[in-house]
């Protein structure tokens, strides 16, 4: 009966994988239309690493790739630079890194809430992002490394997983690895994997009977050369994206907007109370998130 319960849950995981992973190599070349620019800046400078082993701007193996006003992470870069090398420069090819990670999420997810859980909501949750918009989106588009930032946190929350079950120190150090990848893919990596990495870091104290220097040395000097790289970036590279899309870095007439707005107001308290930073502020966030749910 056991035999025959793996086998079903082996066929429907089979199955989800298969059509979920259809579902984002289909007509890869052809939808969305592409490139995009930011595609544009993926291939050219990944073609031009696999080709001389520098950027657009003669930069020998950076750790930043400059773009057009923007700044690019280079993990995704060097991984599009090795399928361009065997395979040519195309928009498949530069596509490829964020598809392959987007159908790797899938099985990743089931293994993570199968071990959390149980496989029958292993199954529900990759059957969700299987389908949904949001993974068919980011893993046909390779602007950004979104798809392949997210594949890394979730493959080194599954590490920390397995190391907490069954005390492997390997487990540990891939967890630690692909956190630290993370941070190389998206700026996103560089908020969450910190995060994750100081619970896990707690949790194993907690659960070790001991304190095990090898525990906290290694992981230490990889995360220690990981902050290293990123800060050796400039500034600029660090908060250009922040800049660029955030609402405080963005929206540079905030201040002449509040005075107009105070300036219609014979009240000058009450003025001060409704048109402010904070409430300007609160009220643009407020819109951001229900333009979500708009149709």
């Amino acid at each position: 009966m056991n035999k025959i319960k793996i086998n079903k849950y082996l066929v429907l995981l089979t199955v989800i994988f298969i059509v979920g992973t259809f579902f984002r190599f289909y007509k890869l070349g052809s939808i969305p239309p592409g490139p995009e620019w930011d595609e544009a800046s993926v291939g050219y400078n990944a073609f031009s690493i696999a080709q001389t082993g520098k950027d657009e701007w003669e930069t020998r193996f950076p750790l930043i790739f400059q773009a057009f006003g923007d700044y690019k992470n280079p993990l995704y870069i060097y991984l599009t630079a090795i399928f361009i090398k065997f395979f040519g420069l195309n928009i498949i090819t530069i596509r490829l890194t964020n598809v392959l990670a987007g159908s790797l999420f899938i099985l990743v997810i089931y293994l993570i809430g199968s071990k959390i859980f149980n496989k029958k909501i292993g199954l529900l949750a990759i059957l969700f992002l299987a389908l949904s918009p949001y993974g068919f989106f980011f893993s046909r588009i390779s602007g950004d490394g979104i798809m392949l930032s997210s594949f890394l946190v979730a493959t080194g929350v599954l590490m920390e997983i397995n190391y907490l079950k069954s005390q492997r120190f390997l487990f540990f150090l891939l967890s630690i690895v692909f956190l630290m990848l993370s941070m190389f893919s998206y700026n996103l990596g560089r908020i969450v994997s910190p995060i994750l990495l100081s619970i896990f870091f707690l949790i194993n104290i907690l659960n070790s009977q001991k304190l095990n220097k090898k525990l906290f040395l290694i992981p230490l000097l990889i995360i220690l050369l990981a902050f290293y790289l990123i800060f050796k970036q400039s500034s600029l590279s660090l908060s250009s994206r922040m800049q660029y899309v955030g609402i405080f870095g963005a929206n540079k007439g905030l201040a002449l907007e509040i005075d107009e707005f105070r300036g219609h107001d014979k009240n000058n308290l009450k003025s001060r109370l409704l048109h402010n930073k904070l409430t300007f502020t609160g009220i643009t966030l407020l819109g951001n998130y229900l333009s979500h749910f708009s149709t």
